[in-house]
């Protein structure tokens, strides 16, 4: 077999790597996947087209959030690998379809999303990622809940009697046992997210501004 040009390989390359106007460079790594401006741009604009209603921005490389756009779009990586890897969940094709569709119609005629030059497969795969995170760290969420006692929110309620203003404890009571458990879920979710950033070996390349 003849080898190949470089330049024409690249060529031939071209319509599969679907290369946008937007130079893209690497700003972040998790397990063998590196993350670049590219997909966190995409990403910031997905994410807007399903959750965020009709007014969004997408993510500004030279921008004072884009450390925890970064950061979001790490975190969200390695928990669909987590999910893909205890098979804890899954995302349906009904549910992929109708959050394409969603996508497609919020994104349409943005020019911020057509010089991306994002391809099939990149809206269905990060897609998909996105629905996957989030049901899995949902699934998390349900699994983590702890029901709190009589006892504990009467402990926290005496003290922490400054906070309440003379209030009556049986009328604060299960608004205390509701915020104690939120806290502790959300301390598991933590602690969780710090053990997938170990095991991925999660790194992050931009400098905070």
């Amino acid at each position: 077999m003849k080898n190949v040009s470089p330049i024409i390989l690249l060529f031939l390359l071209f319509p599969i790597l679907g290369f946008s106007k937007t130079i893209s460079k690497i700003i972040g790594s998790a397990g063998d996947h590196f993350v670049t401006t590219r997909e966190v741009e995409i990403n910031s604009l997905i994410e807007g087209a399903l959750y965020s209603g009709k007014t969004f921005e997408k993510a500004k490389p030279d921008g004072p959030k884009f450390l925890s756009d970064v950061n979001a779009v790490l975190l969200e990586l390695i928990v669909s690998l987590e999910a893909e890897q205890f098979s804890v969940t899954n995302v349906s094709a009904e549910a992929l379809a109708s959050a394409r569709q969603k996508v497609e119609r919020g994104l349409k005629g943005r020019a911020d999303w057509k010089s991306l030059n994002v391809s099939s497969y990149e809206i269905q795969n990060q897609i998909k990622r996105k629905l996957l995170a989030k049901q899995f760290i949902r699934f998390k969420v349900e699994s983590s809940y702890v029901t709190v006692t009589d006892l504990e929110a009467e402990e926290f309620f005496r003290k922490n009697s400054k906070m309440f203003q003379g209030a009556d404890l049986k009328t604060k009571k299960d608004e205390i046992k509701a915020s104690l458990s939120r806290q502790r879920v959300d301390q598991r979710l933590q602690e969780w997210f710090g053990v997938l950033h170990k095991k991925y070996a999660v790194r992050n390349f931009v400098t905070p501004s």
